[in-house]
């Protein structure tokens, strides 16, 4: 095993120790990690959609900011990918919301 793979063991652990099941950690370009709440995933359109939220354990949820990602199979991992064409995005959002 790598340093990247013993690195990235080292965090799934640690994740699961401190967050709920339904908490993902992600990376950003920083290389800064965040935790966010998984609302929800779904398929649409030949595609496997998650929907995420930051993740604040103490805040009440009034109006969240969530975001919806492009699910894709990386060596028998989920990766996720923003969405960057507009239209795919209006699509998958309305999906999302008729289905709420």
């Amino acid at each position: 095993m790598d340093n990247k793979q013993n690195d990235e063991a080292v965090q799934d652990e640690m994740t699961k120790e401190l967050f709920p099941e339904n908490v993902i950690v992600l990376v950003d370009e920083n290389d800064t990690a965040q935790p966010f709440e998984l609302i929800g995933d779904f398929d649409f359109e030949d595609a496997a959609y998650a929907v995420v939220a930051p993740y604040a354990p103490d805040e009440e949820a009034d109006e969240t900011t969530v975001m919806v990602f492009r699910i894709a199979d990386e060596d028998g991992e989920d990766v996720l990918y923003e969405i960057d064409d507009d239209e795919e995005w209006n699509r998958v959002v309305d999906y999302w919301n008729q289905s709420m």
